[in-house]
């Protein structure tokens, strides 16, 4: 798997690093666009192994915002994150699934957010509700 993050995303390690990873079948990506990031991140869409749903996970009220239904795995995508998550930062998740898919919590999904928190120092570990 290549680069998932082709654009905006900073330096690894700089506090405004944008972390993303995706599940080895294509199905589900995932991407921590932190509080001190600005602007947009673009996303390499072949990482995903069909049309694909975007959206917005705010990691304060574990709340989705649908950004858009049966995008193309081609190319690249633009995603500009809302802004203020209602708690004074602007900390996003972008979660981008195979339209046929239903993402869990669990399995992949617990791996990848595993992986976003390692990536991220722990930052967002406080704020993502735990399941079950």
């Amino acid at each position: 798997m290549g680069t998932i993050v082709t654009d905006g995303g900073s330096t690894i390690f700089a506090d405004d690093y944008a972390s993303a990873a995706a599940t080895p079948d294509g199905k589900l990506l995932v991407a921590y666009v932190p509080p001190d990031h600005t602007g947009t991140i673009t996303i390499d869409m072949a990482t995903l192994s069909g049309p694909a749903r975007a959206r917005w996970f705010n990691p304060t009220t574990a709340a989705y915002t649908v950004i858009a239904e049966n995008l193309p795995n081609i190319g690249t995508h633009v995603f500009l994150p809302p802004g203020d998550n209602g708690s004074g930062f602007s900390d996003w998740v972008l979660v981008i699934d195979r339209a046929t898919s239903i993402p869990t919590v669990s399995g992949w999904g617990a791996t990848l957010l595993a992986l976003l928190l390692l990536l991220s120092g722990g930052a967002i570990a406080a704020r993502f509700p735990r399941s079950g």
